[in-house]
């Protein structure tokens, strides 16, 4: 990229959001990750297959926020030229298989719930938590093998004049595979998850309004339910399609727009285009780039916002913890009393 590109307004601009936004998003977005695993390991929560989906996917989470945005932001802030080519292309094919494993968690998330609302005598038997841990393992082993290639596909350019490095796949090589790859990238990575994250909201909202067409007096002795615990059943089917609403359009808001910027600029060879192309390149990707990982740090805003019973969890966890420090100094204070 050449030194005249980083004299633009638009470079300056992608450079303010690349230096100021991931420093709050990792430091808000771990935290808020950590919170939700704490809350959904109790052990009320572990006989449930989604609830090691959820652990997964706030593990998942951290991992792209600290791994791949924290580092990102550390070398290409402050230490560009320490970047080697091994590097970048270890970062590139770790960040695309975090973000590709977490996508599909939701993926699966969604099925798991459908299933369960729509077929829940089945899904007694299917959404067990060692096939719920069996697919977090297969996920993450395809995932693994997908992007195994970006160890030797990705490029790397760095300018010796300005220190300004680029780590993207398809920046080099313009070979007619290259574009196909892109297509395909865009649609396994955010497609098609969206597609059947959003089919399987539909349906289970159509399920929901099915059932609250029910009178209570309409059920029989052999479903063995009382009216209490249908409105029960039915709050939480509620607050779960609200969660399963906000996911899925988060998801789509904060992914595609990456993956179309990619596609977009598969047909470029940035190090060879002007500085105005090379400026807006730079705001683009650190627009979209910034908005991918926003996807990593947000769950937990959606978890309180659209799940009461969450809420009341994360207010027991910080009770209870306040409880243990308050008698933690006490026996401290005693101690140092009768010394």
């Amino acid at each position: 990229m050449s030194s005249n590109a980083s004299q633009l307004s638009e470079f300056k601009v992608g450079a303010q959001i690349n230096l100021y936004y991931p420093p709050c998003l990792v430091f808000f977005g771990t935290i808020g990750n950590i919170l939700s695993f704490l809350v959904y390991k109790d052990k009320k929560h572990r006989n449930r297959s989604s609830t090691y989906l959820i652990l997964a996917l706030s593990i998942l989470d951290s991992l792209m926020l600290l791994v791949g945005l924290l580092q990102y932001w550390i070398l290409f802030n402050f230490e560009p030229r320490v970047l080697t080519e091994a590097h970048c292309k270890g970062m590139f094919f770790v960040v695309n298989f975090l973000g590709n494993y977490s996508h599909w968690i939701i993926v699966c998330f969604s099925i798991d719930r459908f299933i369960a609302i729509r077929y829940p005598m089945k899904g007694l038997q299917l959404l067990t938590v060692s096939k719920g841990l069996m697919c977090i393992a297969i996920i993450g082993a395809v995932a693994f093998i997908k992007n195994f290639h970006y160890l030797w596909t990705t490029d790397f350019f760095l300018n010796p004049e300005s220190g300004i490095a680029i780590c993207a796949f398809g920046l080099k090589n313009k070979a007619p595979w290259v574009a196909k790859y892109q297509v395909f990238e865009v649609t396994i990575s955010s497609f098609v998850p969206f597609i059947m994250i959003l089919l399987c909201n539909i349906l289970i909202i159509v399920k929901i309004k099915q059932r609250s067409k029910v009178k209570p007096g309409d059920l029989n002795a052999d479903q063995n339910e009382s009216n209490e615990a249908c409105k029960k059943k039915r709050k939480t089917e509620r607050a779960l399609t609200r969660v399963l609403l906000l996911v899925s359009t988060m998801f789509i808001i904060t992914t595609c727009p990456l993956l179309i910027f990619r596609l977009y600029y598969a047909r470029f060879d940035i190090s060879q285009s002007s500085p105005q192309t090379q400026a807006n390149y730079n705001l683009g990707h650190h627009i979209c780039h910034k908005l991918w990982y926003t996807n990593n740090g947000i769950n937990f805003l959606l978890y309180c916002w659209s799940s009461k019973s969450f809420r009341k969890d994360l207010m027991s966890l910080w009770k209870q913890n306040s409880r243990l420090a308050g008698e933690t100094s006490m026996m401290s204070t005693t101690k140092e009393t009768v010394n």
